[in-house]
């Protein structure tokens, strides 16, 4: 009984110390790319883009001390809601997201900073169809930010499922 209770804490604390390498790995390469997405940051009233209709409201913060950038998000015409956690993983060098909404729906999206837009993808099956999405947030520039997601079936053709332009509220 004795042997087995001391091959357990050391099992604890080789997992702890694996663990706590790891983070501080990931932690320490950061660098500047974890605030790349600051620019979504605020409170923001979302209009169909080109348009004046209000689709929906979102709260965007940064948070767990820089590294994490939270949405939480809610129709203004409906109950839809929906929340996504971004952050950048240095261990791929990329950008990932994880949004779900109160209909059950997941997505896991991944990509890169590049020239004032966030580009996250990703490839799934549903309903026995691989369906490609491709969200970009374009930094507008003091005019608030844009949100397209686009899906494809190939990967080639695309088409517009949502256009947000995000302006600041009053």
């Amino acid at each position: 009984m004795n042997r087995i209770v001391n091959i357990t804490y050391i099992m604890v604390f080789v997992f702890s110390f694996f663990i706590k390498g790891s983070m501080n790995g990931q932690i320490d390469n950061q660098g500047d790319k974890k605030g790349q997405f600051d620019f979504w940051k605020g409170d923001w009233d979302v209009f169909k883009y080109g348009t004046d209709t209000l689709l929906g409201h979102s709260h965007i913060e940064v948070i767990l001390n820089g590294f994490v950038i939270k949405e939480s998000y809610s129709s203004s015409s409906s109950a839809y809601e929906g929340t996504s956690l971004s952050k950048f993983n240095s261990l791929i060098d990329k950008w990932e997201q994880y949004w779900v909404d109160n209909t059950g729906a997941t997505l896991h999206l991944k990509g890169h900073y590049i020239n004032d837009k966030m580009i996250l993808s990703n490839q799934e099956t549903h309903r026995q169809r691989i369906v490609h999405n491709r969200l970009t947030w374009t930094n507008l520039n003091g005019t608030g930010v844009r949100q397209k997601w686009e899906q494809s079936r190939d990967g080639k053709r695309w088409r517009v499922i949502f256009d947000g332009h995000y302006l600041p509220k009053n």
